[in-house]
């Protein structure tokens, strides 16, 4: 009895030990399943495809456990669309069971059913569909068997899509999928029962033979950021819609809300071109996803010209982080960031790096890479845009303040690496790191200020549109003012009494503000063959009558231009401005035309500068710029003003070909502004100002150039007829001080009273006297200079860049011209400075450049701050000149209350000959007269030393 029990024990407990190994193994069975994406119809759950597909897939393969006889039309992988020619759909009936649904090239329909599968069991399941149009026939595979085959079915071998594929659903939105999905595979090739046997468990690579596309489907897409679905191939990522984001924010700091419309702008314009832009930004989770966030950083504003310079970080539709930059007038770097959404209701992290040698857009989120592309442009912007940035808004109002909050923003010149990103996106920042142009933490302001940590200590101020651009008047004082008068077309045509106002202005302040000339700029009226605004303008004018001299040029609105005949029609122009009046002035120099108005000169004795203003019609041919050559050359003791309508644009280029409105688009035989330049202006040492207008911009323009003596050349922009309203009469004030080649400039606002922005408010330097010193002169200024050279041509040499006075300077940014044409740049490096620099020489002929230090300089003695190296290039067939010149040269220096500001800063140039000979050739022969010690040793060692 007794071994009896024994035995029944043990049996029963054999049987315990199986049953519970039978239900470990069950709930391993159920561990090892694959976990997929829970596709619910309440939810709309489904996954879009980014793309189109090639064509229709020989073999299809879903990994998926559906819901248990549902009863209910499900689509697995379709793309419907009514009246569409080309569809391929596969889905699964009310009836639950499978459903193969085409319609092939012209429109032929293939729609075969199932009948008595066991599909939707609750249990997880390989389904594959091989579509062998080679043998006209359809099988239905489940679980490595064959289970359906719909025979004779006449399939084309290559059907073209005409709409996007949606895995769940299709393009109706609706027949929602009612399973959890693992897994999609797409095949050009019929696959075997083997094959679909072996890899039915496989990890798929994505490099396989025949495979068109694949996806797996878990939760790692669903961290709340990431919102696609990777193609294992990387051809066609999907976006999932409708499932719940999981996201936890690392960010222990605070921000500030920009949802309520706040304004701030940096105080001035970033220092050298973005090339890496971070912050920490959060966005409401409910954010509809067809609205755009806002901006986080950016300069953009309306403009009558597509390709001002405009910059914008942005977070866009749909969550995606955004770099929109425009600056070329036939193209614009878009990079958006698809498929990563930051709209997650808690901080998250963005970088966004441009490459400009690997021409791609990268986005990295919390430190990690998530977005790569290459962006098609012929040219990354190098420019540091147009104006000063806005922080949380743009210059358009409030139209795209940030819907959220932003922290730690920070703005670099360099391209930063993921290795860099990665290591400093949580840390902060020292303020000293290479490329650093800005960084606003924006977790508290102090009295509305949002500080800057770089050391440019780019500070953000509250700004408001009419106070943080328009200033009270403070006009510059001085012993004589020059009055230059934009672009009048509008007031003449619709604002005749203000037009007439505006002169009347000038006309009641000569005295107090003495005003000694006034020059025109053209485009006098707005219709050429209007009478009615050719008399306002005259009677507008005529206020200044023996009152304040004055020059008129026209512009192409002034003349009516026949391309055809290459003629030039200024019959109102020289009827209500006629020779016969202005000629009998005694300032009255000469005309290109006797008789005719559109071409003259005028000679002014004003303070201690004997002036020549020459006047030059819109668009000129060679013959003109020939006369003025001889008139200008003629005149070597005058001081020379030229005015002429186009000439400068809004870039600071020389217009040109490259640019909107250029003079040879209006006529042919028109010389455009690089060619008067090259063809006119450089090649005289007299001529010291340009005046143009034309391009309607709100801000003067300044730009410098060397002529061919190593002097400088200021030329300038003022055209305000784009400001609104239209009445404003700006006008530009150039005052100037006897004895000093210093000259104050102010852009005033009759209408107004007012001056308009801060950075149209300068001084600049004009070469009337020939360096002579004056009170504020430029000897009593921070000089920098470069020293003259003679070089052979091939020749490698240094040019020293040297700063005098300087010993309050901690930083400098500026333009380093050349002639592109003479030598070839081999490197620009900071020899002080250099604690955080940056320096752009993509631009042949161009090197922008900025540097900033800790300490200041501590000397005013001469110190060497850079070094520009050139190659003079080797195939001159002649000695040549050229010059080495700076423009927009500015240095920073501490102010008063511990931050930093600008400080003008002059500049001499440095003067190369380029000696047509190779190095030891004396006579100018391209031969060798005097041997090197190489040279000698060669010959001692050949026998031929004696």
């Amino acid at each position: 009895m007794i071994v009896r029990k024994s035995l029944a024990a043990w049996l029963l407990v054999i049987a315990i030990v199986a049953q519970c190994f039978g239900a470990v193994s069950a709930a391993s069975a159920e561990t090892d399943a694959p976990q997929g994406l829970l596709f619910d119809p309440a939810k709309q759950n489904s996954i879009a495809l980014n793309a189109m597909l090639e064509g229709v897939p020989a073999t299809f393969e879903m990994r998926a456990k559906f819901a248990a006889n549902p009863g209910a039309r499900q689509v697995l992988f379709g793309n419907y669309r009514a009246a569409a020619s080309t569809q391929f759909s596969l889905e699964l009936t009310a009836g639950n069971q499978f459903r193969y649904y085409e319609i092939s090239n012209g429109g032929k329909l293939i729609d075969r059913s199932t009948t008595g599968l066991s599909i939707t069991t609750g249990q997880w399941t390989n389904l594959a569909i091989t579509r062998d149009a080679a043998n006209k026939k359809i099988d239905v595979i489940q679980d490595g068997a064959v289970v359906a085959t719909f025979e004779n079915v006449d399939l084309p071998e290559q059907v073209v899509m005409e709409s996007i594929h949606s895995i769940g659903t299709d393009t109706r939105n609706g027949h929602f999928v009612r399973a959890e999905i693992a897994e999609v595979r797409l095949w050009s090739d019929v696959r075997t029962m083997d094959e679909l046997r072996d890899n039915a468990d496989a990890d798929i690579q994505g490099d396989e033979e025949g495979l068109m596309h694949a996806w797996t489907i878990d939760d790692s897409s669903l961290n709340g950021i990431i919102n696609v679905i990777r193609d294992k191939t990387s051809k066609i990522d999907g976006t999932p819609k409708g499932f719940e984001r999981q996201y936890t924010s690392e960010f222990q700091a605070t921000g500030t809300s920009f949802a309520d419309g706040l304004e701030i702008a940096t105080k001035n314009h970033v220092a050298a071109a973005p090339r890496t832009v971070e912050a920490w930004v959060n966005v409401p989770a409910n954010t509809p996803s067809g609205q755009r966030v806002g901006v986080i950083m950016g300069n953009y504003e309306n403009s009558s010209y597509s390709d001002v310079s405009r910059f914008s970080f942005e977070i866009f539709n749909n969550g995606a982080p955004r770099l929109f930059w425009v600056n070329h007038k036939d193209y614009q770097l878009n990079y958006v960031a698809n498929n990563v959404n930051v709209n997650a209701g808690d901080w998250v992290h963005i970088a966004m790096v441009l490459d400009e040698e690997n021409k791609t857009g990268t986005t990295y989120i919390n430190g990690e890479k998530v977005h790569e592309e290459a962006l098609a442009i012929p040219e990354f912007p190098n420019d540091t845009t147009s104006r000063e940035m806005k922080i949380g808004s743009d210059f358009r109002g409030t139209t795209m303040s940030f819907k959220g909050e932003i922290a730690d923003l920070r703005v670099w010149s360099t391209t930063r690496t993921a290795e860099e990103i990665k290591a400093h996106y949580k840390e902060s920042l020292q303020g000293t790191e290479e490329g650093l142009m800005g960084n606003w933490k924006l977790d508290t302001a102090e009295n509305g200020v949002y500080s800057d940590s770089s050391p440019y200590a780019n500070d953000a101020l509250p700004y408001d549109e009419v106070t943080s651009n328009w200033l009270a008047p403070d006009f510059a004082e001085g012993d004589y003012t020059i009055a230059v008068i934009p672009d009048t077309q509008y007031m003449a045509r619709l604002h005749p009494q203000a037009m007439k106002d505006y002169m009347k202005w000038m006309k009641d302040h000569a005295d107090d503000m003495n005003i000694k000339l006034a020059i025109s700029v053209g485009d006098i009226v707005d219709t050429a063959s209007s009478t009615t605004e050719w008399a306002a303008a005259a009677d507008a004018y005529a206020e200044l009558d023996g009152v304040i001299p004055y020059v008129l040029v026209p512009g192409n609105h002034d003349v009516i231009l026949n391309n055809a005949q290459l003629t030039r029609n200024y019959t109102n122009y020289n009827q209500y401005f006629p020779y016969s009046k202005y000629s009998q002035e005694p300032t009255f120099g000469g005309a290109f035309a006797e008789g005719k108005m559109e071409n003259t000169y005028h000679f002014f004795n004003i303070g201690d500068v004997e002036y020549m203003v020459l006047a030059i019609e819109f668009a000129p041919n060679d013959a003109v710029l020939a006369w003025a050559n001889e008139v200008v050359a003629a005149n070597p003791d005058k001081k020379v003003i030229m005015s002429t309508h186009t000439y400068v644009y809004h870039n600071g280029e020389h217009i040109s070909t490259d640019h909107h409105h250029y003079p040879s688009s209006y006529i042919s035989d028109a010389n455009n502004g690089d060619d008067m330049w090259n063809e006119f202006v450089k090649k005289h040492d007299n001529i010291v100002l340009v005046l143009s207008g034309h391009i309607g911009h709100p801000d003067l323009v300044v730009r410098e150039d060397m002529n061919n003596f190593g002097s400088s050349v200021k030329q300038i922009l003022a055209d305000a007829q784009y400001m609104s309203p239209q009445d404003l009469g700006m006008v530009m004030l150039m005052t100037f001080k006897e004895g000093s080649d210093n000259v104050d400039v102010n852009w005033y606002s009759v209408k107004n009273d007012q001056l308009f922005r801060a950075k149209n408010q300068f001084s600049m330097e004009l070469n009337l006297h020939s360096g002579t010193p004056g009170e504020g002169g430029p000897d009593e200024e921070i000089r920098l200079s470069a020293a003259d050279q003679s070089v052979n041509k091939g020749s490698v040499f240094t040019v020293p860049v040297t700063i005098e006075k300087g010993a309050k300077l901690v930083g400098l940014e500026g333009i380093l011209n050349y002639d592109s044409s003479l030598l070839e740049l081999e490197s620009f490096e900071f020899a002080v400075f250099d604690s955080t620099n940056a320096v752009n020489d993509e631009t042949p002929g161009k090197v922008g450049f900025a540097g900033i230090s800790g300490d200041a300089l501590a000397t005013d003695e001469a110190t060497v701050v850079a070094n520009a190296t050139f190659r003079a290039k080797a195939d001159l067939s002649a000695d040549a000149t050229t010059a080495i010149s700076f423009a927009s040269v500015r240095g920073i220096v501490p102010s008063e209350t511990g931050e930093s500001e600008y400080v003008p800063i002059q500049t001499d140039d440095a003067v190369i000959t380029i000696v047509s000979r190779a190095p030891g050739d004396l006579n100018g022969d391209d031969s060798l007269d005097l041997l090197d010690a190489r040279a000698i040793l060669k010959l001692i060692a050949a026998g031929g030393g004696r």
